[in-house]
């Protein structure tokens, strides 16, 4: 209907937008884009998790029939100036898995709920299976189970793997402190980056995208 429409115009525009901002800081090169030609139908993509920018810089470089719903952990879709933006793309909130309480794991088994529902719509999932940022060079899987039972209750769904190189070691990721960063303060950062590129030639950071 007309306000489903503008509700896909407006999640379009978004994300455009955020793909002209974030190529002032970035350059992205993508490999396999092609394989999503033709692609319909419920579809999970599932990510390589190296930093806290990867989500945005992922969404905004793939073009799929259907808006791309991601699933934000507690930590960041409650921040409150990303509320607003956490509706217009129709996020789903996860809870922290680190919270081993029983109200957090039935939150957990509503949002797989909600996954598997929107999968049968025919909807499309950004989920990461490892479940967190990476924490060091390697990514580990750990216990994070919800893609496992996201599949297994509804195995027809397309997948997408995506692998991001580039991003371990920059201001939004772990590898330079070791700790959270704060993402607020990352964010000002990065406007004020974006600022000086429409200036300057600053350097961009390099970033590869491989799909599968």
């Amino acid at each position: 209907g007309p306000l489903e429409n503008r509700g896909s115009f407006m999640y379009r525009l978004f994300w455009t937008i955020v793909r002209w901002m974030l190529d002032r800081r970035y350059r992205v090169e993508i490999t396999g884009l092609e394989q999503l030609e033709g692609l319909d139908g419920p579809t999970l993509v599932m990510p390589s998790h190296p930093a806290y920018i990867d989500p945005p810089l992922v969404i905004s470089h793939l073009r799929l029939r259907r808006s791309l719903r991601p699933i934000v952990y507690a930590g960041i879709y409650r921040i409150p100036l990303l509320r607003p933006l956490m509706r217009l793309v129709h996020a789903l909130e996860v809870p922290d898995l680190a919270e081993h309480s029983r109200a957090a794991h039935e939150r957990t088994l509503a949002m797989i709920d909600s996954v598997v529902d929107g999968l049968r719509r025919g909807e499309s999932f950004l989920v990461y299976p490892a479940g967190k940022v990476r924490l060091q060079q390697t990514e580990i899987i750990g216990s994070a189970r919800a893609t496992f039972e996201i599949l297994q209750r509804f195995p027809e769904a397309r997948v997408v793997l995506v692998r991001t190189v580039g991003l371990w070691g920059s201001m939004f990721s772990y590898a330079r402190t070791g700790k959270r960063p704060s993402l607020g303060a990352r964010a000002i950062q990065t406007v004020l980056w974006m600022a000086a590129n429409l200036i300057f030639f600053a350097p961009r950071r390099k970033v590869r995208i491989t799909l599968e």
